[in-house]
């Protein structure tokens, strides 16, 4: 999801129902035993259609099974951030720039964990802890 949601943010989600997300919503489902976190780009019927920001093409629709809520906060450096409802102007480029390389996301989730302990001044960066309050 970089640039909105980046490596050792911590993300509270509420449970909803796949008719209750709405289109820009980050939606958090399961599949094949892994956690995604993924922009709701459209509603199929009672599934929905998600993309990750930094993703080229479109997941396959998550059912309600899959589904296990939405984003409501982001916690960043222990920090409370504002609710990403969408990159802006300089994310879109960022996304642009992860979609297309590799290398390029490695480089901005290198800097953005140096940028992290300068900040916090830590040495250790947790990836991918989430939170939930289901």
């Amino acid at each position: 999801m970089l640039p909105s949601v980046w490596p050792g943010d911590e993300l509270t989600i509420r449970r909803r129902l796949v008719t209750e997300t709405r289109t820009g919503d980050i939606a958090v489902f399961t599949r094949d035993n892994r956690l995604f976190a993924h922009r709701v780009v459209a509603h199929e019927g009672r599934r929905l259609v998600t993309q990750g920001d930094g993703v080229p093409s479109r997941d396959e629709p998550v059912n309600e099974t899959e589904l296990l809520g939405v984003v409501v906060s982001v916690a960043r450096n222990g920090k409370r951030a504002g609710l990403p409802a969408g990159p802006g102007v300089a994310g879109r480029l960022a996304a642009a720039l992860v979609r297309r390389s590799s290398h390029a996301s490695r480089i901005l989730q290198r800097g953005h964990a140096l940028l992290g302990r300068v900040r916090v001044g830590s040495s250790k960066i947790e990836l991918d802890s989430l939170r939930s309050e289901i």
